[in-house]
């Protein structure tokens, strides 16, 4: 079974993740090197920019594989992962503006 925190997560629990919510056709072939402090990476990415990551996983989902993201298995992805993330580990949209302004100063 899975490990409850993603950040124990190996490629194969993503793997096994992924096809339990039935995203093995859209989602998994973006996610087949990532481990879970990778897939972590990759949520927190969704949560500062839902529409953007949006349109820039469709792209390359249909430019690699010539498969369509339907807005079901993205919202899947972003509901179903959040059970495994431990709540200390994910930045606040806010937080992650204010570390990036931080850094660019």
């Amino acid at each position: 079974d899975l490990p409850y925190s993603i950040t124990e997560w190996t490629h194969d629990h993503v793997k096994l993740f992924l096809l339990r919510m039935e995203l093995g056709a859209t989602i998994l072939p973006l996610c087949t090197r990532l481990d879970g402090d990778r897939l972590l990476q990759l949520y927190e990415m969704c949560l500062s920019n839902r529409e953007s990551m949006y349109q820039s996983l469709k792209f390359e989902l249909n430019e690699r594989y010539h498969t369509l993201l339907p807005i079901a298995d993205y919202l899947t992805f972003l509901h179903e992962i959040k059970v495994y993330i431990p709540s200390n580990t994910i930045k606040s949209p806010s937080s992650f503006f204010r570390l990036t302004m931080c850094d660019l100063m």
